[in-house]
């Protein structure tokens, strides 16, 4: 991540970017002041409506530290899906094209965990942002 930030820091203070002007740029973003930002998801309003200050801060420190033990779930299952991986390949029983079946299941349900804790993520965030 730090490299990322670097590389970016670089490449906008390099003279390359020093021909564009600040009026051009500015001149390019557009602002939507008139429009309404929604703060709480509709689906969330009855939590937002039944609880105080208080509960909701003491509700988002109890899922912020849960978190961290899910977190290390995922490097479990990644874990072992390299054992199992590893144990595919090495099998001489199993002709190639089911070896590549089996590890490409592996993948993609590695893929639904990875956009599970996506979706469970968003919930979080638009949750803290309905309860502060």
């Amino acid at each position: 991540m730090f490299k990322f930030i670097t590389r970016i820091l670089i490449i906008i203070s390099s003279p390359v970017m020093s021909f564009l002007s600040l009026d051009n740029k500015l001149s390019k973003i557009s602002f939507n002041i008139d429009k309404p930002i929604s703060t709480c998801p509709e689906y969330l309003t009855p939590l937002k409506d039944n609880f105080n200050q208080e509960q909701g801060e003491f509700l988002i420190k109890k899922i912020s530290s849960i978190f961290p033990q899910v977190d290390s779930i995922s490097h479990i299952v990644l874990h072992n899906s390299d054992i199992l991986i590893n144990c595919i390949l090495n099998n001489d029983l199993l002709p190639l094209e089911q070896k590549k079946d089996i590890i490409l299941f592996f993948i993609k349900m590695s893929q639904h965990g990875d956009a599970t804790g996506s979706h469970i993520l968003q919930f979080y965030h638009n949750l803290v942002s309905c309860l502060l």
